[in-house]
């Protein structure tokens, strides 16, 4: 990203500046846009290069708005650096985030007002979803991980309440049926059959006869 940074910066310099870097042309070292810039600094004139310092300093603009930066810079740059250059666009674009600088050097206008509108409205989604989503604040992500696991805790605890629930249940309802079925046993056990003749299991009271062994009750 530093070596692409160097390149544009090459390919937009005006030509009263080029001239005392034509021997800067290849990126040198592992930060070549920082070694450029530190050369460009160090060929100017104090005053100059103080306010061309300033200028090209791209630090992050944090909650400022792109066309204030904008506003700013044109201020800055006033008789140094023709204000509708490439240079000049590339100076601006340094100083936006990552994302926004991605989708305005896919543009093609260029006016510097609209680039500025355009780069406003981009940092307002941008700020929306960072706010939503939290990819930007590491205590809004932890605090929406921590969410997440409360929520996960929870439903694994609902759901081995729910288990131990059922098995609760299935237990007892099972138990009616054979717990029922010894005491009928019991019951039945307890009250042998009586072996009765032939007349009486037949006619039973109305039997006339009665034959051995016969234990009817009225006997």
């Amino acid at each position: 990203r530093l070596t692409t940074k160097f390149y544009h910066t090459i390919a937009s310099l005006p030509d009263s500046i080029a001239t005392q870097v034509d021997d800067l042309l290849e990126p040198y070292g592992d930060t070549p846009y920082e070694y450029l810039k530190a050369k460009l600094l160090e060929r100017l004139t104090t005053p100059v290069g103080e306010q061309f310092h300033a200028l090209i300093d791209s630090h992050p603009i944090g909650d400022q708005r792109p066309s204030h930066i904008l506003r700013e810079m044109r201020r800055m740059a006033a008789g140094m650096v023709d204000l509708n250059s490439p240079f000049f666009r590339q100076l601006f674009l340094n100083r936006l985030p990552a994302n926004v600088q991605l989708v305005l050097k896919a543009t093609q206008t260029t006016n510097m007002d609209d680039l500025a509108r355009a780069a406003d409205e981009l940092m307002i989604t941008s700020n929306s979803v960072n706010a939503v989503v939290g990819v930007n604040v590491p205590s809004e992500m932890t605090e929406l991980q921590t969410l997440l696991q409360e929520v996960a805790d929870l439903r694994k605890q609902l759901h081995r309440l729910s288990v131990t629930e059922l098995q609760q249940r299935i237990p007892r309802r099972r138990s009616l049926s054979p717990s029922g079925g010894r005491d009928n046993r019991r019951r039945t056990s307890s009250s042998p059959v009586r072996p009765l003749c032939y007349f009486h299991r037949k006619f039973g009271q109305r039997a006339r006869r009665c034959r051995s062994p016969c234990q009817f009750q009225g006997n």
